[in-house]
């Protein structure tokens, strides 16, 4: 749904005033044989915004698909599923130093472009 700007609404909630009493549930309403004064509220929907993720494998071999994006708000489990020749996956890194934890997820609450970088230890 539209307001007149054209920015995205919905509905937030809405209730009856009247002198005799109604129903409603959820989206509908048992109307009674009167007239009746429905107040409605509405609320601005953000817009989607959508995320890059880059994946620097440093070499390595990302194997079946990844998400290459996201959207704001959701949660996206990181893949382990990265393999090369030699050496072992040690984890995802948001610095190429591999500074700080290792990241395994992005979560609902992050926004912005993501650069992972993979960490690697040689096999023995």
């Amino acid at each position: 749904m539209t307001d007149s700007s054209g920015d995205q609404i919905k509905i937030k909630d809405w209730s009856g005033v009247k002198d005799h009493e109604f129903y409603i549930a959820g989206y509908q309403l048992t109307m009674p044989s009167s007239n009746v004064v429905v107040k409605v509220n509405f609320k601005n929907l953000e817009p989607e915004q959508v995320f890059p993720i880059k994946y620097e494998t440093d070499g390595g071999e990302i194997i079946g698909t990844v998400e290459k994006e996201y959207v704001g708000g959701q949660n996206i489990i990181l893949t382990d599923n990265v393999i090369k020749e030699g050496y072992e996956f040690a984890g995802w890194y948001e610095s190429d130093e591999f500074n700080g934890s290792i990241v395994t997820q992005i979560s609902k609450d992050e926004t912005g472009d993501k650069v992972f970088y993979a960490k690697w230890t040689k096999k023995e």
